[in-house]
């Protein structure tokens, strides 16, 4: 059964429980936070500890887990792992109506595991195969750091508007690993993806 965890000022995201399901453990909070009339600031954080049986499929925050029922799907099958992850949100309303917004997300990594080839079989020639239990490596967290910029013009006084946005994503140029190559070999370890980098756009919005 799922182990709820709530405490004061925590909000639970709602599930439905399966008593047939994997065990695990998720807290989620969101506070919320306003100083005088300008400036406004967001906080959530959430966990997740992940439990799933070796015969079980389960389908938690968005990660599918489907296991095939047979012997060699049950190798080292079980995810007795953690996520988290936290984000920060915050505006301040400056003279001459200039918005600048900021946002912060810092996330776990994935965890992982090695796996192997293993060849020579009569039915089943060669089949990949995990060799360590899944969390026994993990990717780098991530730390997303966005700014946002923009002011509004009246154009002709008649509730025409042309908004001016900058856009800067990934501030701190973040270049952590996202995904790599988990069978053993000679690319065993490459690193396969990255956070996107630095990047800026600007956006022109006219309301009429």
């Amino acid at each position: 059964m799922p182990r709820p965890c709530r405490t004061p000022g925590t909000a639970l995201n709602g599930f439905v429980p399966d008593p047939e399901g994997p065990d695990y453990l998720l807290c989620d909070k969101d506070q919320v936070q306003r100083v005088e009339k300008l400036l406004h600031a967001k906080k959530t954080q959430g966990v997740a500890d992940l439990n799933t049986p070796a015969d079980l499929g389960s389908e938690i925050l968005d990660v599918r887990c489907v296991i095939a029922v047979d012997p060699n799907a049950e190798i080292f099958a079980e995810n007795d792992t953690y996520e988290w992850i936290i984000r920060l949100n915050g505006s301040y309303q400056f003279p001459y109506g200039i918005l600048l917004s900021a946002r912060y997300e810092g996330r776990s990594g994935d965890p992982w595991a090695r796996t192997a080839l293993l060849e020579g079989g009569e039915q089943i020639p060669d089949i990949e195969v995990r060799v360590e239990p899944i969390g026994s490596q993990r990717l780098p967290h991530v730390d997303l750091v966005s700014l946002r910029g923009e002011k509004g013009f009246n154009i002709g006084g008649s509730g025409n508007e042309l908004m001016v946005r900058v856009n800067l994503h990934n501030l701190l140029n973040d270049t952590a690993a996202t995904s790599t190559t988990s069978l053993s070999g000679s690319s065993y370890g490459t690193i396969t993806g990255y956070v996107l980098p630095q990047i800026v756009n600007f956006e022109v919005q006219y309301r009429f």
